[in-house]
């Protein structure tokens, strides 16, 4: 078996801190819009936002601190990991009302 085609799980241990916030069935509060999911994005759009986030260069609030101990090779590995994932089916507005409380969570 060749080093390609073994699942890296390392990648996916450090893929599991993000979807607690970048879930599509992450829990949202009312009026708040609901973060993008990762999974089935492209490798070089997902590398261009998070090092564009861990250098400072695209403002977020959390994001440049979870990101800043993270190197280029292990981003690229984190990427891979979600672009290679089905891409995540986004809760219907009567999904996303009755998991907020009744409330719309929707923008």
């Amino acid at each position: 078996v060749s080093q390609t085609s073994r699942p890296d799980w390392q990648a996916r241990d450090w893929a599991m801190a993000c979807m607690s916030c970048h879930n599509a069935s992450a829990p949202v509060s009312a009026g708040q819009p609901a973060l993008p999911t990762l999974e089935g994005r492209p490798v070089g759009e997902l590398m261009s936002v998070l090092q564009a986030m861990r250098d400072g260069q695209r403002p977020a609030t959390l994001m440049p601190q979870l990101l800043k101990g993270y190197r280029d090779d292990e981003l690229q590995r984190i990427a891979a990991y979600f672009a290679a994932q089905p891409a995540a089916k986004m809760p219907s507005a009567s999904e996303r009302q009755s998991s907020s409380g009744g409330h719309d969570a929707s923008p």
